[in-house]
């Protein structure tokens, strides 16, 4: 009913000016993603060093092999979004985004193949 008695309509500029509606979506797009994982096919050798092995061996991920990127997993992993089972807009605040990691948040995908979409499905 308080929507409906708003003489003023909603505009485009109004919702952009709803800087913690902007956290909201955002943090919903963190905890329920859009697709939970994504692949990519590695374009040269890569190699690591597997930390995870008593001898850090050094694994090798060939040319032409397939990567699976689990969003999800990554979006809830408190490594990188502490509380993740936490539905917590603030992460998104003007002050907090600093402290989000590049290549953490990926909604959308990520790089050059990130859905051609996403600024439209922001609007």
């Amino acid at each position: 009913d308080n929507v409906q008695s708003v003489e003023n309509p909603v505009t485009y500029e109004t919702i952009c000016k709803m800087k913690y509606l902007d956290c909201v979506v955002l943090e919903s797009l963190r905890k329920w993603p859009l697709v939970y994982q994504t692949d990519r096919e590695c374009v040269k050798n890569f190699f690591e060093v597997d930390l995870s092995t008593p001898d850090d061996e050094k694994i090798v991920i060939a040319k032409d092999t397939a990567v699976i990127i689990p969003i999800m997993a990554i979006h809830r992993d408190a490594n990188y979004f502490p509380q993740p089972e936490k539905f917590n807009p603030e992460r998104f605040s003007e002050e907090n985004r600093g402290e989000i990691l590049p290549g953490t948040y990926m909604p959308f995908g990520t790089g050059p193949r990130k859905c051609i979409g996403s600024k439209l499905a922001l609007l």
